[in-house]
């Protein structure tokens, strides 16, 4: 109650004073900018109750009247915030009449200037009056609604985009503002159609070409703007696009089969090149505190997260794989979003970290292809990332040894599917899994491995097979005693090292297959003992166990 009164006080105080303290200070764009933002937190019914109608309307007048004086940021937007509230349905009748044809006159007068600028200008060689123009309609449209600013706006912004899609150079901030509108425009004429109990098809099918046609604008200049931040824009407007048009979300609702989207794998593709760019920028730092890198990984995740793309399901994967690579905050951003994951898809989450040690491993690949010789932090980071997902599966829970045995099999058809060469994945990814799994399960992998060997023409006594040998090897050993007798593994001992040495995993630099030399030459009981602690992930933060709780929060 004593804020009500105080309300009401000050508005009647400042029925008189707010006109004459905006006249005053009209040539003072920061204190106008906080004078008028001070309208919409006033009892305005009261300029009714009290007839003082005509006393408000100049009021809103003069606001206008500063709108089109001034060329200030902060002092626009408070304008149009202020000018679309007393025009929305929260103001009392006989205030909002006289705010929405005010507001409609500045709509008509902002988006005339517009296009007279671009008219004049088609190059947009006076940057200040298109932007100023430009900037004007921008606030307007985004308190006002999409259905004010249908003047033309969209096909003059359109051509903008276009060509600075054809090549022509404009300037960033034109550029920006125009990206901006654009999306909120589709914000606007998507919430109309989903607000209309039968919205018409050819309405629907008119939206779903300018959403095409746009989504087309921002892959081109995602990939092609040579201005870092307007790429930094895109990246983030595309990503909420994503969301507001996604399939999945839309699906049951008047509009989804029309409006509902995907994006295609290429769109989808820079958009995640765009995040790792970012996410590079940081790399080898012990924390990423770049708040553009973190902003970017923050609106990768969310996609995955909330099940906006499923179509795509390399993404979860492709993500995870960066866990190690950028410190703690980048690591709980993605357990986070493996939690989320796990609650609307626990059955695929096995899949997606496999999916990680893979695109983790062909980075490696990649690298070592490039430097032409092993790359050692490439390794030693798919290493580190197959030690911290085999930690997720502690074995405490009976779906732990099945899941982690689905990781292994499909591990080891992963290396047989490029022999020789991907038999490196074995011995620094699978190994840190074989203590997870039954025995049973071990012998019998054995088994097909060994066969797979004789089918893929595996030679010990050539250098390019001695990871097949070494996995092999390794599984033999951590079988029972006894189990492993009717196996027929020939230990591998290379002769001119003794035999402590011979068991340490490396590899032999070849000319083809082979990697080179490792990144780390631990034996394998060092590593399956790393693999085998459960201190947490990335100092205390374990990626989310695939099924239930982990051994430390039953603690």
């Amino acid at each position: 109650d004593a804020l009500v009164t105080f309300k009401k006080e000050i508005t009647v105080g400042l029925m008189k004073a707010l006109p004459e303290l905006l006249g005053k200070h009209l040539a003072e764009p920061v204190k106008l900018a906080e004078l008028i933002a001070i309208i919409p937190h006033l009892q305005l019914e009261l300029y009714a109750l009290k007839r003082q109608d005509k006393v408000f309307t100049n009021l809103v007048k003069l606001v206008k009247q500063i709108f089109f004086m001034h060329s200030d940021d902060r002092l626009l937007e408070s304008c149009a915030k202020t000018l679309g509230f007393c025009s929305s349905d929260d103001t009392h009748d006989a205030i909002k009449r006289g705010s929405v044809q005010v507001l409609k006159e500045s709509v008509l007068s902002s988006t005339r200037a517009f296009a007279e600028a671009a008219a004049r200008h088609p190059q947009m060689e006076d940057f200040d009056l298109v932007y100023i123009t430009l900037s004007r309609v921008f606030w307007l449209h985004h308190f006002a609604g999409g259905s004010m600013t249908e003047c033309g706006m969209r096909d003059s912004v359109n051509t903008m985009l276009d060509n600075v899609c054809d090549g022509h150079q404009l300037d960033e901030e034109v550029v920006i503002l125009a990206l901006k509108f654009m999306y909120e425009h589709h914000l606007w004429a998507l919430n109309v159609m989903r607000q209309d109990d039968s919205p018409s098809e050819a309405k629907l099918l008119e939206l779903a070409r300018w959403r095409d046609t746009f989504v087309h604008q921002l892959h081109q200049m995602l990939t092609d703007a040579p201005s870092d931040r307007i790429k930094d824009e895109v990246y983030n407007i595309e990503a909420d696009f994503f969301v507001v048009f996604s399939r999945e979300k839309l699906q049951g609702t008047r509009v989804g089969n029309i409006l509902g989207f995907t994006p295609s794998l290429v769109v989808l593709k820079a958009f995640w090149e765009h995040c790792e760019k970012k996410l590079d920028s940081v790399a080898g730092k012990s924390e990423a505190t770049d708040k553009v890198a973190l902003a970017s990984l923050c609106n990768a995740t969310r996609l995955v997260a909330y099940n906006i793309l499923p179509e795509h399901s390399w993404l979860p994967a492709a993500i995870v794989s960066h866990f190690v690579l950028h410190g703690k905050t980048v690591a709980e951003i993605i357990k986070s979003m493996c939690g989320k994951l796990k609650k609307h898809n626990p059955g695929r989450l096995w899949e997606v970290y496999l999916g990680a040690m893979k695109t983790a491993f062909e980075r490696h690949m990649v690298s070592s292809v490039q430097k032409q010789a092993v790359c050692e932090d490439t390794l030693e980071q798919f290493k580190d990332l197959s030690i911290r997902i085999a930690q997720v599966y502690t074995g405490q829970l009976q779906s732990d040894r099945p899941t982690a045995a689905k990781i292994v099999r499909a591990g080891v058809n992963y290396g047989l599917m490029d022999t020789p060469a991907r038999l490196s994945f074995w011995v620094y990814g699978l190994t840190h899994f074989t203590n997870k799994i039954e025995a049973a399960e071990v012998k019998k992998l054995a088994r097909e491995v060994m066969q797979k060997g004789q089918e893929v023409g595996a030679v010990q006594s050539v250098p390019m097979w001695k990871s097949f040998y070494l996995y092999l090897e390794h599984l033999k050993e951590k079988l029972p005693v006894g189990a492993a007798d009717d196996l027929d593994v020939t230990p591998l001992r290379a002769p001119d090292l003794p035999t402590v040495e011979a068991r340490r995993l490396s590899f032999a630099s070849q000319q083809s297959g082979d990697l080179g030399q490792p990144a780390s030459k631990r034996p394998f009981t060092q590593m399956d003992e790393e693999a085998s602690e459960d201190d947490g992930i990335m100092d205390g933060t374990p990626l989310e166990p695939a099924y239930g709780i982990s051994k430390r929060q039953r603690h």
